[in-house]
C-alpha cells in the first residue's frame, strides 16, 4: 500500500517537480488535536491565501497605519540605509523588494546623522525634484516624553501630508536613545510613555511609526 501524504506535502513535493503518491483527504484527518495543548484552535497557517487582504497599508505585508515598529541591530549594520532605502521608495510609491508601496509622506527624525540619511536615499531620489518627493529630514532633537514635541511632530506631519496630498505617513526616528531625553531605556513606566506618544502620532497621522534602535556588540 503506497503511503499517504498530507496536502501541503503533495503540494510541496509536486511543486518540486516530484510526484507524490496519490493523496486521500480521508485519511489526512490526524492532524494534531486541537482539544489539547496550548493553541487550542487558535493556530492559521502562515502560508496560503489571507482572509484580509484589503487592510490598509504603506508597504503591503509590512507596514500599517496606526502601528508602531522598531528596527534594531548591532551600530554600523546597516539601519538607516535600510530605512532611508525604505522611505525612499514609499516617497516615490515604487515596491520595494517585491512589495507593493502606496506613496507617503516620509518625516525622518535624523538628529543622529541627517547628512548620512540623505545620502542612503541618494541613490533613490537623485533624479527627482525636491519639491515634489515627500521626504523630510529633520535634523532637531526630539523628546518623545515631551506631550509638547509630540503635538508638535504631529502639526508638521499632518501639514506636510495635506500638502504633497498623501493620504498615509512614515516617521522614522533614528535613533531611539536620542529621542528619549533622559529617560530610562530600561525602565517600563518610561518605555511605556515613548510608545504610547508614538502610537498617537500613529493614530493621529494615519501612519507607520518606525524606531532604530541599536544594541550593544
Amino acid at each position: 500500500m503506497s503511503q499517504k501524504f498530507p496536502d501541503h506535502i503533495y503540494a510541496l513535493t509536486s511543486v518540486l517537480g516530484q510526484t507524490p503518491p496519490m493523496k486521500n483527504l480521508s485519511e489526512f484527518e490526524g492532524f494534531p488535536d486541537q482539544s489539547v495543548g496550548f493553541a487550542r484552535g487558535e493556530e492559521t497557517p502562515a502560508a496560503g491565501g489571507l482572509g484580509d487582504s484589503t487592510r490598509p497599508y504603506l508597504t503591503k505585508f509590512w507596514f500599517h497605519p496606526e502601528q508602531v515598529g522598531l528596527l534594531v541591530a548591532p551600530p554600523a549594520q546597516g539601519k538607516t540605509a535600510i530605512a532611508a532605502a525604505i522611505s525612499a521608495h514609499l516617497a516615490l510609491g515604487h515596491s520595494f523588494a517585491g512589495l507593493k508601496m502606496k506613496r507617503s509622506c516620509v518625516y525622518y527624525l535624523a538628529p543622529e546623522d541627517p547628512n548620512g540619511v540623505k545620502n542612503r536615499a541618494y541613490p533613490y531620489l537623485k533624479d527627482y525634484d525636491r519639491n515634489l518627493v515627500p521626504f523630510s529630514i529633520v535634523s532637531r532633537v526630539p523628546n518623545f516624553q515631551d506631550d509638547n514635541d509630540i503635538d508638535n511632530i504631529i502639526i508638521d506631519v499632518n501639514q506636510r501630508k495635506n500638502f504633497w496630498r498623501t493620504q498615509n505617513a512614515f516617521v522614522v526616528i533614528d535613533t531611539t536613545n536620542l529621542a528619549i531625553g533622559d529617560a530610562d531605556e530600561n525602565s517600563a513606566t518610561a518605555v511605556g510613555k515613548i510608545i504610547s506618544n508614538a502610537r498617537r502620532i500613529a493614530v493621529e497621522c494615519q501612519g507607520y511609526v518606525l524606531f532604530i534602535h541599536h544594541t550593544s556588540h
